[in-house]
């Protein structure tokens, strides 16, 4: 008996990538095999992924400032944060 819809889906199943080939694929585009499993172990980090999302949806303008402020401040220097009475999150390197 002819059945063509189960061939197509045969077929589309069939072209699916393997999870090394997916495996291989990210580490060609990363480049370097320490650098992937670094990703691997900080996306294992408790919120940190979420952290990571809230940056990327930020603003080009948002993201450059708030990634000057991270570069300036390393890595000696602690990081003191306060939230004002309107709710504004202030962030400052050291005492100041």
């Amino acid at each position: 008996m002819f059945q063509p819809l189960l061939e197509i889906e045969k077929s589309s199943i069939e072209t699916q990538p393997g999870a090394s080939e997916i495996i291989v694929s990210i580490l060609d585009e990363v480049g370097d095999l320490a650098k992937l499993m670094e990703m691997f172990y900080l996306s294992r980090e408790n919120g940190l992924l979420d952290i990571m999302r809230w940056l990327a949806a930020l603003p080009e303008e948002a993201r450059r400032e708030v990634y000057e402020f991270a570069k300036a401040g390393r890595p000696q220097s602690s990081i003191k944060i306060e939230r004002t009475h309107d709710g504004t999150l202030v962030i400052r390197h050291g005492g100041g």
